[in-house]
Order: C-alpha cells, then sequence, then structure tokens
C-alpha cells in the first residue's frame, strides 16, 4: 500500500538542485491550476490546488472522461507527490515528479516556476511505471464545481456532457446531433468568406464544408471537460474551435482556423 509519509521522505529520492521553484506567490493556495499532459501514452488533464504545500484535486484520461481524485504535496517549492484515490479514499497509485527548469520539448522559453512538471507515475503494486509531462495551461480561483459560472451556466456537468456529445457526434459523422446543437443563425467560413447559416437545413447542405476533414481532426483532438470559459462563452478546443453558451447549445464554429 502507498502510504504519504509525514515527514514526507520520499522526496528524497529526487535532487533538488537544477529545478524550478514554484511558490505560493506563483501558485496561488486556493486557486485551481489546469495542467494538460501524459501519462505514458495516454493524454491526461489535472485540476489541482494547493494550500500550504497540501494538493488537492483530480485528474481524468481524455479517452475515458473519468474524474480520479488525488491527494498529495509539494516540498520546498520544487518536488510534487500525488496519490490517487478509488472510491472509498485508498490509494492506487503514485505520481513523484519536479517543476522543470526548462522545457524539455522546447515549447516554453526562458527559466520556468510552476509551468511544468514531469515525473513518474506508478501503481500501487509497483507492477507499472510511466512517465508523466504535465504542462499549465490556466490557474483560476478553485472553481468547485462553477467553473462556467462566468459564462452563466450553473452547471458544470451539464455543459461537459454537452460537449462531449457534440465531440463525438463530430467524430462518429452523426451530422444529425451536430446540426441539432447549434444555435442558429451562426457564422461560419465558406471559401475563406464570412456566411450566415440560417437553420439545420442550411447547416446540413454545407456541412461537409463548414466541417472540413482538418475541422474534424481538430475537434476530435480537444478535451470536452474541464474548459476555458469567460463572461460569454465556453471554448473547446486549444484555439477556440467551438464555442458553447450557459445551456449548451454551440453558439460559434471557428472552422477557418482548420482546414
Amino acid at each position: 500500500m502507498i502510504r504519504l509519509h509525514p515527514a514526507l521522505a520520499f522526496f528524497a529520492l529526487l535532487p533538488l538542485s537544477g529545478r524550478a521553484v514554484c511558490t505560493d506567490q506563483i501558485w496561488k493556495p486556493g486557486w485551481s491550476s489546469t495542467y494538460d499532459g501524459t501519462i505514458g501514452p495516454y493524454r491526461v488533464r489535472f485540476e489541482i490546488a494547493q494550500t500550504g504545500g497540501q494538493i488537492t484535486g483530480y485528474y481524468f484520461y481524455v479517452s475515458q472522461l473519468k474524474d480520479i481524485r488525488l491527494k498529495g504535496a509539494v516540498a520546498d517549492g520544487k518536488q510534487i507527490f500525488l496519490q490517487e484515490l478509488d472510491a472509498e479514499g485508498r490509494p492506487e497509485a503514485e505520481i513523484r515528479g519536479a517543476f522543470a527548469e526548462k522545457d524539455p520539448r522546447a515549447q516554453l522559453s526562458g527559466d520556468l516556476t510552476c509551468d511544468i512538471i514531469t515525473g513518474v507515475w506508478r501503481k500501487g503494486d509497483g507492477s507499472a511505471d510511466l512517465p508523466v509531462f504535465l504542462r499549465m495551461i490556466a490557474s483560476l480561483p478553485d472553481p468547485h464545481g462553477r467553473r462556467y459560472e462566468v459564462a452563466g451556466a450553473s452547471d458544470d456537468e451539464t455543459i461537459n456532457r454537452a460537449a462531449e456529445t457534440f465531440r463525438k457526434a463530430v467524430m462518429n459523422g452523426d451530422n444529425q446531433t451536430v446540426v441539432s446543437m447549434i444555435r442558429y443563425p451562426i457564422t461560419v467560413y465558406i471559401s475563406h468568406q464570412k456566411t450566415t447559416i440560417e437553420d439545420r437545413r442550411d447547416m446540413l447542405a454545407n456541412y461537409d464544408v463548414v466541417f472540413s476533414p482538418g475541422y474534424r481532426n481538430a475537434i476530435a483532438d480537444s478535451i470536452p471537460r474541464d474548459m476555458f470559459a469567460r463572461y460569454d462563452g465556453i471554448m473547446l478546443g486549444d484555439h477556440g474551435e467551438v464555442w458553447f453558451d450557459e445551456r449548451g447549445r454551440v453558439t460559434a464554429l471557428n472552422n477557418i482556423l482548420s482546414k
């Protein structure tokens, strides 16, 4: 069984030299930080908050979209330890990592602080070790299930389900479901020109042009959970490929972003 030692002795396994320092001034206590990355070959998204060096939160595999609860700690602002908990709160796996001073993938320049976590995920019985790479993509006051409140949504799960349904429908070629989830009229790009689509029939007639292979791939690559939100909507995709309103209806299709 994995145990979190009160003296945090596990951090002795990782050298402190050459590591970034992630301080409370940068990773604000009580704020939720979103990290995207991989555990082995699997895409993941983490939502973690820290107060006084103690970590709480969860993560999910993009292929499953099911939250896995986490608890852990940060030592000296340099190293991080997380336990993966089952439904009864028992540890099933652990992540031992550190905040990188430089981006090993050379996507970020300069000296880093809380930006990147690298380490190892280990199954509780020791039967599997997988490399971990996480990159912070957002930080906001801990939403506690009200991530999309800024956009007027009263329930995060309603929006998550809508985004997941839309994404799956696009991936599966279910154009009837796709067009039914759009709020009309809506502006799209056809032959690089802004065009207004008035209703479902109009969208179906232009479906293959609007939802080009590149655009469908971009939507398939998106993460329909714990998405970015602001006052005017909720964003699916790293570049705002799709926007939803507070009821989970599609209000914008930025198909010009992909060919």
